[in-house]
């Protein structure tokens, strides 16, 4: 398996995670902010993965677009609420995120 192929399915699991986060806070809370936001981050997600097929860069690069976005997102509700659950939570798995994307676009350009 590739490094590009690792990071597709990466972004797939994640699409996932972020619907699924979505999801729960609409059941839970009745956010529809949350559900709204859980559909279109996953959305951009998936956009990022099926762009990845066509032109690794550009689509790895989305992806990671969008992880920085929810990573920064997510740290300023943190700081707002203090609870781990959901924006803490969500926080470290966007910046993981982030992380293996940069990760996996320096490979990409041969770094």
């Amino acid at each position: 398996m590739t490094m590009l192929q690792l990071a597709q399915i990466t972004l797939l699991v994640y699409a996932g995670l972020l619907l699924v986060g979505g999801i729960i806070g609409y059941t839970k809370a009745k956010s529809k902010v949350s559900l709204a936001s859980g559909i279109g981050s996953a959305l951009l997600a998936l956009g990022g993965y099926g762009l990845s097929l066509v032109h690794p860069a550009w689509g790895i690069g989305l992806a990671g677009g969008v992880a920085l976005g929810l990573t920064s997102i997510f740290l300023m509700r943190l700081r707002k609420t203090g609870k781990l659950m959901p924006a803490g939570m969500m926080f470290g798995l966007s910046l993981a995120m982030t992380g293996w994307i940069s990760y996996v676009m320096a490979h990409l350009a041969g770094l």
